[in-house]
């Protein structure tokens, strides 16, 4: 009878175990569910998918060895390899669908809730207690920065294995053994794989030994749970145990750091304390451990990134100091009345050490919501054991409570579905960034992206501007205003905010890129191909820079190394159609550059033979200007006037390869020289009018028009279409 009682109750207890997962995934789902029409973001989401030709690529070999390589690129930020196995899972399965991606972070999100209540369940024999903290776990919003952000998937990834490790360390503590163990050191292998952030997990199996598998006594020898004596020595011998148990796991969270950090390292991405001092770094650590409290119990003002301060007052480092210091004594102090509150607040304090900010790499922010995910666990155990605790004298204790969780559940929910809307795009993420923090530079420069995006230039560069005037130093926005300058025309804007972009970072592989792309434009093919290989350097499998470079060394005649560019780009990328399009270019032009470099060859051994013929050197910059070459061409046409200054068709020449590549002021130099040996040429004043019309000084322009009409000329079909004097239709003029 009893044993059918026995039976009768587990398979209670297993229904409503049940119940309890059923309900949290059907919560989990009910609020996130709507990521799945989200988009990708310009933040972190392009490094990770969706510009990332080796995630895209999916699971291939080539990828898988990418992916575990320890050799640095610059499309990877440090070791990770389970992450980037998630992603091209991701991309095999559902290609570039934003909205299948995020549900696929939205699953791990579930899978990570379960396995919490699970755990605290399975340690505690708390049932209820384990579902509420595995509720605020699902349904807080502080949490909607590790779920609704693809770039995010590391912090659930690692998670998972991090549950998964204290799983198997439950079972292992009931009968310690070697394969149980075992499971547990590749589980927390894989979670580091995931993310390094994994480090402290050692630290969090010691606490939890004291509370609640109870493995450990801190306190003198005494008499165990069953009541029987333990001795001195047994006492020693059982703490020792489970110390010498994490011996190995520490020594995996240390090789963690080490590659870890010496992958920064070899990407120059860690901040120096010159940039960044010690003591702020610390102030700003020991400032953010109560803000992140602060946002736990009043989740009003959450958003993707808090820049760095630059000062923080003494008087809020001091208060903080103070309040984490009294609540540290209060936890020791509790040790054996209230040992959940020991262990709760050193979870909280421990885990979040990593991410405190005293190593700073990249973009480093004040703090991240996302860094809470795992770390906040420690304080909603305090709270679901310390609540009922300290009013456990109270009458009607289990029906007020009830009440209580209804409403804190329904308005974490609430608070959530809201927060999770600002993650709709970049639009919507940037913009809540800036409401909440109205100074921030890094909203104001993700805001001009998705302007840009919208086709608002205008709105999208003053909002770079912003950035820059509230941080000179913020690469990002530097790269993104030079962009927009290009695309406006303003190539020499353009190429200063490059330029001051470098300074700041000379490793900037979009800079690079961007910066060659105009070089190469306006003909400046030396300084085009240093930037392409600089960006190369930086990152090998770039297969953008491989195409770029293979273009450029075209224009130099180099047509078979060219070739092996482009067939180097299409190699990263079999998709590149830009590449292939090149290499076909190139295998069909391969004969009319191999001409033109034939008459270079032939008429630099005629101009040997003949140095002072400044006819020569002309048609040598004529050449050179065929293949695209203008550093060369302006080099023979400037040989050939300092033979004969007064050589109108060089300076005719010459004038043409200034105005391509927008040096506007020689360009003009060159025509007006020509002008005073031919003073009634009515076509030269028509062409310093076009000149001074591409510089938008349309006054200018209007002048030297009608200059050129006076003088004869009258062809009013080329002046209606020419695109130079564009500017000028609707002027007086007309």
């Amino acid at each position: 009878m009893n044993n059918i009682h026995a039976q009768g109750k587990a398979l209670k207890n297993i229904y409503h175990d049940i119940l309890i997962c059923l309900l949290l995934v059907l919560a989990i789902l009910a609020v996130y569910w709507q990521v799945g029409s989200h988009e990708f973001i310009n933040f972190d989401d392009p490094l990770y998918v969706t510009k990332n030709y080796h995630v895209q690529k999916g699971i291939t070999l080539e990828s898988i060895k990418w992916a575990f390589s320890f050799t640095h690129h610059a499309d990877r930020i440090y070791w990770h390899p389970i992450t980037w196995l998630s992603h091209m899972l991701d991309c095999e399965l559902f290609g570039l669908n934003a909205g299948m991606q995020h549900l696929s972070s939205v699953l791990f999100h579930i899978l990570n809730t379960l396995l919490l209540f699970f755990v605290i369940r399975k340690m505690t024999r708390s049932r209820w207690k384990s579902a509420f903290v595995a509720a605020l776990f699902a349904l807080h919003p502080i949490n909607v920065d590790s779920v609704a952000w693809i770039a995010e998937r590391k912090t659930l990834l690692s998670t998972f294995f991090w549950m998964l490790s204290m799983l198997a360390y439950l079972y292992y503590s009931r009968r310690p053994n070697i394969p149980r163990y075992t499971l547990i050191s590749i589980m927390f292998a894989l979670g580091l794989m995931a993310k390094p952030m994994l480090v402290t997990l050692p630290f969090v199996l010691l606490l939890l030994d004291y509370w609640p598998l109870g493995r450990i006594d801190l306190g003198q020898p005494g008499d165990d749970k069953k009541g029987k004596p333990i001795s001195s020595s047994l006492h020693d011998f059982l703490v020792s145990r489970v110390l010498l148990e994490k011996i190995p796991l520490i020594v995996l969270s240390l090789a963690s750091v080490y590659i870890s950090s010496s992958s920064l390292q070899s990407a120059n991405n860690i901040i120096s304390t010159e940039m960044v001092p010690m003591g702020l770094r610390i102030a700003n650590a020991i400032v953010s451990y109560i803000e992140y409290i602060r946002k736990m119990i009043l989740p009003y003002d959450l958003a993707i990134y808090y820049p760095f301060p630059e000062t923080i007052p003494y008087w809020k480092v001091l208060g903080a100091s103070l309040i984490l210091a009294f609540i540290t004594v209060m936890a020791v102090r509790s040790m054996k009345r209230a040992p959940y509150f020991t262990v709760g607040w050193l979870w909280y304090l421990g885990t979040l050490v990593p991410v405190s900010g005293i190593v700073q790499t990249g973009l480093w922010p004040a703090m991240a919501d996302r860094w809470a995910y795992v770390p906040l666990v420690g304080l909603f155990v305090i709270i679901t054991w310390g609540v009922p605790d300290l009013f456990r004298r109270v009458h009607y204790k289990k029906q007020i409570f009830s009440i209580l969780t209804a409403i804190l559940l329904t308005a974490l929910t609430i608070t959530t579905f809201s927060q999770l809307k600002y993650w709709k795009n970049d639009f919507t993420i940037s913009k809540r960034a800036l409401d909440v923090n109205p100074n921030n530079y890094w909203a104001y420069n993700y805001l001009g992206l998705a302007l840009e995006k919208q086709g608002r230039m205008e709105e999208a560069i003053e909002h770079y501007k912003q950035a820059l005037k509230i941080n000179p130093e913020y690469l990002d926005a530097h790269v993104n205003l030079g962009l927009a300058f290009s695309g406006q025309g303003r190539e020499n804007a353009a190429i200063t905010q490059y330029k001051k972009a470098l300074k700041i970072d000379h490793r900037s592989l979009e800079a690079h890129l961007d910066l060659g792309v105009i070089l190469l434009r306006q003909g400046k093919l030396k300084e085009a191909i240093k930037h392409y290989q600089e960006a190369l350097e930086i990152n090998p499998a770039c297969a953008d820079a491989h195409n770029a470079l293979g273009v450029a060394l075209i224009r130099k005649g180099k047509v078979d190394d060219a070739i092996c560019r482009f067939r180097k780009a299409l190699r990263i990328d079999p998709s590149y159609n830009e590449a292939e399009r090149n290499l076909d270019i190139a295998i069909k032009s391969r004969d009319r550059i191999v001409k033109i470099n034939n008459a270079i060859s032939k008429l630099r051994q005629v101009i040997k033979g003949n140095p002072e013929n400044p006819e020569l050197y002309n048609r040598l910059g004529n050449l050179y200007k065929a293949l695209g070459d203008l550093d060369e061409a302006i080099e023979q046409y400037q040989k050939a006037l300092s033979i004969k200054a007064d050589y109108i068709q060089v300076l005719n020449n010459l004038s043409l390869v200034y105005a391509d590549r927008n040096e506007y002021h020689k360009s003009l130099g060159c025509l007006k020289k020509i002008l005073q040996l031919m003073p009634n040429s009515a076509k030269i004043c028509y062409n310093i009018a076009c000149i001074y019309a591409r510089q938008n000084k349309i006054d200018d322009a209007v002048h030297w028009l009608k200059k050129a009409i006076n003088k004869g000329f009258n062809n009013w079909d080329l002046i209606e279409k020419d695109p130079d004097l564009k500017n000028i239709k609707g002027t007086k003029f007309y």
